[in-house]
């Protein structure tokens, strides 16, 4: 999959953004563990991606309902399906035989994560600037 940070991904809060660099940062261990063939050893990064993301997610939220973001609900509703979603495709994960396998399936799943950096923060992205509760240049 290949992920990288780029700058446009930014929101311009410190918080979230340290902690989207955090989930970049460990997609890129789980790619380099399996790169090496390493499997196994990908599951616990795995489950610490999971759980950060989830963590993640609280910590956006609590930011989210203080600036009154007027998508608040839609946007926990999102991040609730997000890590459905994401359970699912480990549970299915693990169940592969197969490095390969393996190694699409994990793919995918840092896909859906991405999805949230991505496109889900970008309509918060609008809705800070727009706010002027960020500074833009």
């Amino acid at each position: 999959m290949n992920v990288q940070w780029l700058e446009t991904f930014e929101l311009g809060v410190p918080e979230i953004d340290g902690d989207h660099r955090v989930i970049v940062s460990l997609m890129k261990a789980i790619e380099a563990s399996l790169a090496a063939g390493h499997d196994k050893q990908a599951i616990p990064i795995i489950d610490r991606l999971i759980a950060f993301a989830a963590d993640h997610f609280r910590r956006e939220e609590a930011l989210l309902a203080a600036w009154k973001y007027p998508e608040l609900t839609v946007h926990c509703q999102y991040h609730r399906g997000l890590l459905e979603t994401i359970d699912h495709i480990k549970q299915a994960c693990l169940e592969k035989k197969g490095s390969e396998s393996f190694k699409h399936c994990c793919d995918e799943m840092m896909r859906y994560i991405i999805d949230d950096v991505v496109q889900g923060d970008m309509h918060i992205k609008s809705h800070l600037q727009h706010s002027n509760l960020v500074i833009t240049e």
